[in-house]
């Protein structure tokens, strides 16, 4: 009898109980939001990101938005014996995140049946854990504005002569930070070492055309040039790969390994120049302060 009713509460404690009604807080659509734009999020990530004030809040209000089936949930190996849950967009919630981001509905709804793969999970939630990196402000420094994947996705046209070009960028993400010299565009490529070279040659290359073309001040209205910021988990052997890849006299681009990123945020000597040369901080303008 007690193993009957142990097997029925794990089935509702895996399965929405969808007689379980919640109404939509303001807190509860920017979690859906989050989860939607990152693709997936972990309940620690939520709590830090400010959502949740504690670890008990957020499981409850995360067990009702589950039961609503506005969130799904997967489980993540994060050792041999241990398994983290990760909450990824539900049924109910792809028309009001449409809504609220004007992002494809198609699209999400497509999101919201799919089940990625853990090597997307990873991808996703490492993005996440970026974001949270960039929280990690100094007095002199903060962040205006980043924006996730699906908010900067940018496939735009190029017309020469009588053939018109199409063409893509895809970044992981995009911030604006600010400090006492201006503004600093930069684009976020987490890079774990599943990319071959010759890709990610391309996508330096993609990055390029989008500075020339004109096309990322049309669309973000910043007169200054942006940086490509690649955070890999492969490690520094990898950087010096990829470094290699950048082409003479092109986009700037930095490199830093993904756990001091984490460790330190992103204003720590922690990052390398496309020459291979480094540490140095995110915000060495050399020739701007020169002349400070």
């Amino acid at each position: 009898m007690l193993e009957l009713r142990s097997k029925a509460r794990q089935r509702r404690r895996e399965h929405p109980d969808t007689a379980r009604f919640c109404r939509l807080t303001e807190r509860d659509r920017e979690v859906i939001k989050i989860v939607a734009l990152h693709g997936a999020a972990s309940r620690r990530q939520l709590v830090d990101l400010g959502l949740f004030t504690s670890t008990s809040r957020a499981n409850r209000r995360l067990r009702q938005l589950f039961d609503n089936r506005y969130l799904r949930r997967t489980k993540l190996a994060t050792s041999l014996y241990s398994a983290e849950t990760i909450y990824i967009l539900g049924p109910n919630a792809s028309q009001l995140v449409a809504e609220e981001t004007g992002l494809d509905s198609i699209e999400l709804a497509r999101q919201a049946r799919r089940q990625p793969e853990r090597m997307f999970l990873e991808h996703h939630l490492s993005v996440l854990s970026v974001r949270l990196a960039l929280r990690k402000e100094t007095e002199d420094v903060r962040v205006s504005m980043f924006a996730s994947e699906p908010e900067c996705r940018h496939e735009y046209e190029i017309v020469n002569g009588l053939q018109v070009i199409r063409r893509l960028v895809k970044p992981d993400a995009f911030c604006l930070i600010e400090d006492d010299l201006g503004v600093l565009p930069c684009f976020i490529e987490l890079d774990r070492g599943h990319v071959s070279l010759p890709q990610m040659k391309g996508v330096f290359g993609r990055y390029d055309l989008y500075q020339a073309d004109g096309a990322f001040a049309a669309a973000y209205e910043v007169a200054e040039p942006f940086q490509v910021l690649v955070i890999t988990t492969a490690g520094e052997r990898r950087i010096k790969h990829l470094a290699a890849l950048v082409p003479e006299g092109s986009i700037e681009v930095k490199f830093a390994l993904y756990a001091e990123v984490v460790r330190q945020g992103f204003f720590g000597c922690l990052w390398y120049d496309k020459a291979g040369s480094g540490p140095i901080q995110l915000l060495d303008r050399p020739d701007e302060r020169a002349t400070t």
